[in-house]
């Protein structure tokens, strides 16, 4: 009488071969190949859905988003993607940049208003209009992404000057502008500043309003000084205190004096003299004036918001030529002043005080 059957070991054998260590390297190492590609298509096709699907970014640390400004697009992207999966940032719905919106017949600001899901005061003041103005058909609107202001880039705007002027960090300037934010501003350049949009024009317009008394000073003649003149003949060339002295300075010499104020405080020349330059000037100074004055002293006047004279016009003591500001290479307006004898630089103190 036969007993119950027992497997083969021919069928133990093939077993064995099947899932020896070989069989299964080999079978991992063509999973493995899979898969990356696998990853590959769906990191592209994620990128270009998130692309697509351009959305605001919120929430996200300063640290973070300065990292990714300092990137190319490309890694920007990468960056993005993987922050969004670990969850550092979040990608809402929505637009992420400024909309340029043809009105059509019918439309009215509180249509568009409740269309974009934004305040009226918002695409009002974006574009320069009363909240109570009727619209025309084949008007171009700019329409913010989010409540707050749509900004266009002057002349000799920096992002600082911008941040202090409408009170709102860089930071959130940034984020609300979305990926075409630039570290470097250029003229016609579109910011969205964030916030209550009434607030953010008037803040505009009072920049605005000193910058034109300014201008109209300088060309009438009239912009000069009461300042009273020292013993030797100097004024002060602006209202403020002085923050940085005359000499050295972080390992360095400082060339001049720093004095602070308000951006937009008008400058003076410190003497009678004539304009040697007046325009953009490297070495961090940003927009100066040079001033040669009677006595041969040479007057520098640096990171100013605005020029209002040229070159070889000659001006009288305590004749206004600018505006500070904060363009160059500072941390914050004012001043910086130079007294220059012979190409030597010398403390301006003593010759205003």
């Amino acid at each position: 009488m036969h007993g119950p059957m027992i497997p083969q070991p021919k069928a133990q054998t093939v077993t064995a071969q099947r899932w020896s260590p070989a069989r299964v390297a080999q079978r991992r190492r063509s999973w493995g190949g899979w898969a990356a590609g696998a990853l590959a298509v769906a990191v592209a096709a994620g990128g270009a859905i998130a692309l697509r699907n351009a959305a605001p970014v919120e929430q996200t640390a300063d640290a973070n988003l300065v990292l990714l400004l300092q990137q190319h697009s490309q890694s920007k992207v990468i960056a993005a993607l993987a922050a969004v999966e670990s969850g550092t940032l979040a990608m809402l719905d929505g637009r992420r940049s400024v909309v340029s919106h043809p009105v059509s017949a019918g439309d009215t600001l509180a249509s568009l208003a409740a269309a974009y899901k934004l305040d009226a005061r918002s695409i009002a003041f974006s574009n320069g209009l009363d909240p109570q103005s009727p619209l025309t058909p084949s008007q171009k609107l700019l329409i913010p992404p989010v409540d707050g202001l749509v900004y266009r880039v002057q002349r000799r705007d920096t992002l600082v000057a911008v941040s202090e002027r409408h009170r709102v960090p860089i930071t959130a300037i940034a984020k609300a502008t979305g990926p075409g934010f630039q570290d470097f501003i250029s003229p016609g350049q579109l910011l969205v500043i964030p916030g209550d949009a009434e607030a953010l024009a008037a803040f505009s317009r009072a920049a605005a309003e000193p910058a034109n008394a300014l201008a109209s000073l300088a060309v009438t003649g009239r912009g000069v000084s009461k300042a009273p003149r020292s013993p030797r003949g100097y004024v002060w060339p602006v209202r403020g205190f002085v923050i940085s002295p005359y000499g050295p300075r972080g390992g360095r010499r400082h060339m001049g004096i720093d004095i602070a104020g308000p951006s937009g405080s008008p400058v003076a020349t410190v003497r009678r003299g004539t304009v040697l330059f007046a325009g953009w000037m490297s070495g961090g100074f940003g927009n100066a004036v040079d001033v040669r004055h009677e006595d041969g002293m040479v007057s520098r006047y640096a990171h100013l918001s605005r020029i209002l004279v040229r070159p070889d016009q000659i001006l009288e003591a305590g004749q206004i030529l600018g505006a500070t500001g904060c363009t160059g290479r500072c941390t914050g307006p004012h001043l910086h002043l130079e007294l220059h004898v012979g190409g030597r630089a010398v403390n301006p103190l003593p010759f205003l005080k």
